[in-house]
């Protein structure tokens, strides 16, 4: 990979983890994914029709930074939510979509602590929270009531803190 900032490359490889899922690619049209990397405008349409749907975006909801976690490492603990908006009232799609991202996640553990920084792993623990499944979000789904689902899983970041402190790549 070469962006060589380690909150990137985790987004990134979150995003492959879930396009390399057949099933997930067949589920969510290229358009209705989502991306907040990349692009100078804003990456969500104003204006969603029922082709717009189902859609998914992964954003990153909270950070806890442990600058001093021991006496030469810090580490970073990164909740992103993988959000899932159906439009439908009906199951099928909260369900098919859902249990594609299920599937895609099982790898998850294996690519992101492959992942390397300054030529070490950075990734030492991925964790899975939880996944809300609400119907009548209205805001998720921009006004179109249909059943949503916010995955929740937290990435754990270690890094040495003489690399922290150096030249900034």
């Amino acid at each position: 990979m070469s962006d060589t900032n380690p909150l990137r490359q985790v987004y990134d490889t979150l995003w492959d983890t879930l396009e390399a899922n057949s099933e997930f690619a067949a589920l969510v049209l290229v358009g209705n994914r989502i991306k907040h990397q990349g692009k100078l405008r804003d990456p969500e349409k104003q204006d969603v029709s029922g082709r717009d749907l189902p859609e998914v975006r992964i954003i990153p909801s909270q950070f806890q930074p442990h600058l001093f976690r021991t006496s030469n490492g810090a580490s970073l603990l990164v909740r992103y939510e993988i959000q899932v908006a159906s439009g439908s009232r009906l199951t099928e799609t909260v369900f098919d979509v859902g249990w594609a991202v299920f599937r895609a996640l099982s790898n998850w553990s294996a690519l992101l602590t492959a992942l390397t920084w300054q030529g070490a792993s950075f990734v030492k623990k991925c964790r899975p929270i939880a996944a809300e499944t609400t119907l009548g979000s209205g805001a998720m789904n921009r006004g179109i009531v249909g059943w949503a689902t916010v995955w929740t899983g937290e990435v754990e970041m270690w890094f040495d803190t003489d690399d922290l402190q150096g030249s900034g790549t």
